[in-house]
């Protein structure tokens, strides 16, 4: 008996900062803060102070560090994988403006970093450059896209590896 391996079917998917990533950012805030103002209550308030001030400078890191995240269409062709950058999703250095919303870049690696079931976290290297991914599942009227998306990340690691043939 013969095994037939399929490719996955071809799929689009939004990535970018999505609201599961927001709160879980939301949530570590409040308890970081939670942790200072404890702390703090039972210090002196150069310390309350101190920490107040590294609590804040790692929400503020952690915000931009949201809002810095790729953002466009990844896409898997049934034979290679590739990502179209918004002009706003586009790395510093890279070209803005219309021509960057045109770009396609090709993938040349892929790999998962995060699997919540609902969300992937992946981690892309480009000939551009290297960049982490948050994809988030599509709303409940595509929830085929989140599957398809999901088989063609864990198919084949063969194929994420190679880069495409022209």
């Amino acid at each position: 008996m013969t095994l037939r391996h399929h490719s996955p079917p071809a799929v689009t998917v939004q990535v970018g900062p999505g609201w599961l990533l927001g709160a879980a950012l939301l949530v570590l805030a409040c308890l970081g803060l939670a942790a200072v103002a404890y702390v703090g209550w039972a210090s002196s308030g150069r310390v309350a102070l101190g920490l107040l001030a590294v609590w804040a400078l790692g929400v503020w890191g952690a915000g931009k560090t949201w809002h810095h995240l790729p953002r466009g269409r990844l896409r898997w062709d049934r034979q290679a994988w590739s990502w179209q950058a918004n002009a706003d999703g586009v790395a510093d250095g890279d070209t803005a403006g219309a021509a960057a919303e045109e770009k396609c870049i090709a993938i040349t690696a892929l790999k998962v970093v995060i699997d919540m079931q609902i969300a992937l976290g992946l981690h892309v290297k480009t000939d551009v450059g290297s960049y982490f991914f948050w994809v988030q599942a599509p709303s409940s009227r595509h929830p085929h896209d989140w599957l398809a998306l999901r088989r063609a990340v864990y198919s084949s690691p063969s194929w994420m590896l190679q880069p495409p043939v022209q």
